[in-house]
């Protein structure tokens, strides 16, 4: 995993060199969708819960694929494996052990709904919006981080011109939200 990771840097460095904004902003979507190909969500998702299996395993944590259909998006590879590594990982890392974790993915008429629940502490409605911001971490946590995950997957969903949202309470653990537009379908507003 760590081969792509340095892939997905290297791929955000040479667009900064180029002179390309690496910030989301409006607009900036057609400066990477150039590389964009079709990807099945479900591949993607499979792929990264396979790469955390042992993580998952040393803490005891459940964590099944999502079955269903197949949900083409247009994008990145690289930047959709590290959104959902991200997500996954963070799941894993917060939950109690022996817990479990969902994950679930709709593909509606025109968008793509990957949702990961878990278990653990929750995060405080003061925190929603402040953790998608680079390197804000809840004080409150016990877990070691760079305060980028988060920011990261932001920045992937919105460059995928899909939309990320968080449904927590303190206690009663937290749903990360993506929703991305189908292959083929215009990309959401923000």
């Amino acid at each position: 995993w760590d081969q792509r990771h340095n892939d997905v840097v290297q791929k955000v460095l040479r667009k900064a060199r180029k002179g390309t904004e690496v910030t989301y902003v409006p607009g900036n979507h057609d400066a990477f969708a150039r590389d964009f190909l079709d990807h099945d969500l479900r591949e993607i998702v499979g792929t990264v819960i396979e790469q955390l299996r042992p993580l998952a395993e040393e803490r005891q944590i459940q964590v099944a694929p999502p079955v269903g259909q197949a949900a083409t998006v247009h994008g990145d590879e690289l930047f959709l494996l590290r959104m959902t590594y991200n997500l996954l990982h963070n799941a894993i890392k917060f939950s109690p052990p022996a817990g479990t974790i969902t994950v679930s993915l709709e593909a509606g008429q025109a968008t793509a709904r990957l949702r990961v629940t878990d278990h653990g502490p929750g995060i405080a409605p003061e925190h929603h919006q402040k953790i998608f911001e680079r390197f804000y971490q809840v004080e409150s946590s016990r877990h070691e981080g760079t305060g980028l995950g988060l920011a990261l997957v932001q920045w992937v969903v919105l460059l995928h011109g899909g939309r990320l949202t968080l449904d927590s309470t303190p206690g009663h653990g937290a749903t990360f939200s993506v929703e991305l537009p189908l292959a083929g379908h215009p990309l959401l507003s923000p």
